[in-house]
């Protein structure tokens, strides 16, 4: 199962003070709290089936129960590699053309520095994509342009 699409109910969404026993898709769950370091509270679930504390339950387990993965979880290295390019690039504005277009201009919003800094990531990264097709290519074909 994939996560990013599959249906969740946060504890949040049963307000800043969720009762000590709520019910998910008519399932009692309970919730617990927590202290946090620099005061406060922080509720979680406690998993029907396995006694995890979480903030998200699939309908009404925990992730590891029901086996969730997210979508970044399964893609190969360099299809990783390639989405976080194309992150960058979309920070930056630019929204189609993937990283074979020109480098997009810096908003008029974005300062200096962040923009320069943006830039460099998403070169060097754009580089090791390009290093790693290279690779891929046969000899013969590495040979002709080399």
């Amino acid at each position: 199962m994939i996560c990013e699409q599959a249906f969740k109910v946060h504890i949040r969404s049963f307000g800043k003070k969720p009762p000590d026993y709520v019910y998910v898709l008519s399932v009692g769950v309970r919730t617990v709290t927590t202290q946090c370091h620099l005061g406060g509270r922080r509720y979680w679930f406690l998993c029907p089936t396995c006694s995890r504390r979480c903030a998200i339950l699939y309908p009404y387990r925990c992730r590891k129960c029901v086996d969730g993965r997210y979508a970044k979880e399964l893609m190969t290295p360099l299809s990783r590699k390639i989405d976080r390019a194309i992150d960058l690039r979309m920070r930056l504005g630019q929204n189609k053309g993937g990283i074979v277009v020109r480098f997009p201009i810096k908003p008029k919003w974005m300062r200096w520095h962040t923009y320069l800094r943006l830039r460099a990531k998403s070169l060097v990264l754009e580089e090791k994509i390009w290093e790693a097709e290279w690779a891929r290519l046969p000899a013969s074909v590495r040979s002709k342009y080399s």
